[in-house]
């Protein structure tokens, strides 16, 4: 591996540090992903929910992100949501699909403004979902 100060001696000058230029929390922490909130939510009542609960607030005025297989089930098993701007977000159900697709999916949630995001609680069983399910936990952290 080629160190830091060979490439400075090369090119006759000092090389900036990744965390030169940063401010604030990263720049303090090394990075994001080594923060206990590694998420900053704009929604601040965010919840992780069973399925169950998901189905008792299907027809709630709250932005709802779930598995594709449960939106499914809950769509064909108690119809359309009835309010007109409660946001749902399906992400696939294998673990790399549905991290692949989750930030970009929370940002659209969070864009529609809603009081309240409910969030599947990802089964603890699931060894390949850990990763996800440990974000998910830092989201709705209160903290």
């Amino acid at each position: 591996m080629i160190e830091a100060t060979e490439i400075e001696s090369v090119l006759g000058q000092k090389i900036a540090s990744d965390t030169d230029q940063l401010e604030g929390p990263i720049q303090s922490h090394g990075c994001p992903g080594r923060l206990f909130k590694h998420y900053a939510p704009l929604v601040q009542n965010i919840e992780l929910v069973s399925p169950e609960s998901l189905a008792d607030a299907w027809h709630a005025d709250a932005a709802l992100l779930l598995r594709e297989s449960l939106a499914v089930a809950l769509l064909e098993q108690l119809g359309p949501r009835q309010f007109k701007n409660a946001r749902i977000e399906a992400l696939p159900d294998e673990p790399e699909g549905f991290s692949q697709r989750l930030y970009a999916a929370l940002y659209r949630l969070e864009m529609a403004g809603p009081s309240r995001l409910l969030i599947e609680k990802i089964p603890k069983a699931a060894v390949a979902w850990t990763a996800i399910s440990d974000r998910l936990h830092r989201a709705a952290s209160a903290d």
